[in-house]
C-alpha cells in the first residue's frame, strides 16, 4: 500500500465532492437539524455517498465513517469523512466549507485531505511526509511568541446558554 498515492486518488475525490458541492450553493432544499442548531441537509447526505461511493470502490477493504451516517471503524483502516464541513456556513450562502477526508490506521492518522472548492485550496498531508497546499510543501510557523503571531478563531454556532450571544 502507497499512502502517497492513496492520498492522489483521495484529493481527486475531494475535488469532485467539492464541485458538486459548489454547484448547489445558494441552493438548498431538504434542510433538517441534528440537536437545536446542526444542520444537515441533503446536500451533505449526497456528497457522504459520493465520498463513500468512490472510496468503497477502490478499497473495498477499508472501513467508512462519514458525519452524517456514521459507519464502522473496527477495522486496521478506516476512512472518517466529513463531506461538508461547515454545513451553517454554507447553508447561508457563505462560502466558508470544505471537503474534509482522513484515512486512519489503527486508529492513527495516515494521511489527511481537505479541499476548499471556493478558493480551490486543496491542503494534503501523509504521515511523516510532511503537508501540501496545492501540491506545494509547506510548514508550521516559525514564530513562537502569540503577540507577533497571527490568531484566527471561530465561534462555536451551538451555545448552552443563548442569553450572552448577539
Amino acid at each position: 500500500m502507497n499512502p502517497g498515492k492513496i492520498s492522489k486518488y483521495t484529493q481527486i475525490i475531494a475535488q469532485r465532492t467539492g464541485s458538486y458541492i459548489l454547484s448547489k450553493l445558494g441552493g438548498i432544499s431538504g434542510l433538517e437539524f441534528k440537536g437545536e442548531r446542526n444542520l444537515v441537509t441533503e446536500v451533505d447526505k449526497t456528497a457522504e455517498h459520493m465520498v463513500k461511493d468512490y472510496l468503497g470502490k477502490k478499497f473495498p477493504s477499508f472501513k467508512f465513517r462519514g458525519e452524517e451516517f456514521g459507519g464502522d471503524i473496527d477495522s486496521e483502516y478506516y476512512w472518517l469523512v466529513d463531506p461538508l464541513d461547515g454545513t451553517n456556513n454554507f447553508t447561508h450562502s457563505f462560502p466558508v466549507f470544505c471537503v474534509s477526508i482522513a484515512l486512519l490506521k489503527d486508529k492513527k492518522p495516515l494521511l489527511g485531505v481537505v479541499y476548499d472548492p471556493n478558493r480551490e485550496e486543496m491542503f494534503s498531508a501523509v504521515c511523516d511526509r510532511g503537508a501540501c497546499l496545492n501540491k506545494k510543501t509547506i510548514v508550521v510557523s516559525k514564530i513562537d511568541k502569540l503577540k507577533r503571531a497571527l490568531l484566527a478563531t471561530g465561534f462555536c454556532y451551538e451555545f448552552k446558554d443563548q442569553s450572552d450571544t448577539n
